[in-house]
């Protein structure tokens, strides 16, 4: 635990932090890059990984669900550390389906929201897979029509991730043609994150060809 000592005076109360406050603030960032970059360097055998990825799934859903709390940046830290594992190839599928699963638990959290899409674009061969894919576009769809996603840019945060989506391969064609349509009617040449994404929806074979031709005619206009 943190040493916060309390003091109080004519000015209030006043909070001082023990220098071990550091570690969460300076050191727990590169600590949990660290981990995450020795992970993806295809040197750690299968066993170790494995136990990696128990250990990193087992504190993010502590955060997640509140049994430990973390300054949010390190959150993200760690999600972000979790998709850069699920994201290497050589990474087993089961592994990169409970870290997508993992993800999934606080979309609500767009930074995570972000990191999850990009993970589940991913080439996927199993059933589960394509399950994951199909529940992060519902999550996502499901963020749109809530209140407290009608900030400017929560709405774009979300619609990038529902384009991220789609450049791969797990959506239906359904849910895909729904989720560029997202991305389209939030789009708007100042939107960077948005002409990024629609940039790889261009180049996609995945992306019905009235599509890509529909999202080229935009890139030129901006």
């Amino acid at each position: 635990d943190l040493d916060v000592r309390e003091s109080k005076s004519e000015e209030g109360t006043r909070l001082v932090v023990g220098a071990q406050s550091l570690v969460y603030t300076e050191l727990l960032p590169d600590a949990i890059a660290g981990v995450a970059r020795i992970a993806v360097a295809g040197k750690v055998p299968p066993g170790a990984l494995r136990r990696v990825i128990d250990r990193l799934l087992a504190k993010f859903r502590d955060l997640v669900e509140y049994r430990v709390i973390w300054a949010p940046g390190n959150v993200v830290e760690l999600a972000r550390a979790l998709g850069a594992i699920a994201m290497r190839s050589e990474t087993p599928e089961e592994e990169r389906i409970r870290i997508a699963d993992a993800l999934l638990r606080n979309i609500e959290n767009l930074a995570t929201a972000r990191i999850a899409s990009e993970v589940l674009s991913g080439e996927g061969r199993t059933k589960r897979w394509k399950e994951l894919a199909l529940d992060c576009a519902k999550r996502l769809f499901g963020l749109l029509e809530r209140a407290s996603f009608q900030e400017l840019e929560d709405r774009r945060a979300v619609v990038a991730s529902l384009g991220r989506l789609a450049v791969g391969k797990s959506l239906d064609d359904a849910f895909r043609e729904r989720a560029i349509e997202a991305l389209l009617g939030e789009y708007r040449p100042e939107f960077a994150e948005g002409r990024q994404v629609m940039e790889r929806l261009a180049s996609s074979k995945t992306v019905p060809k009235d599509f890509r031709r529909r999202i080229e005619s935009l890139l030129r206009r901006a």
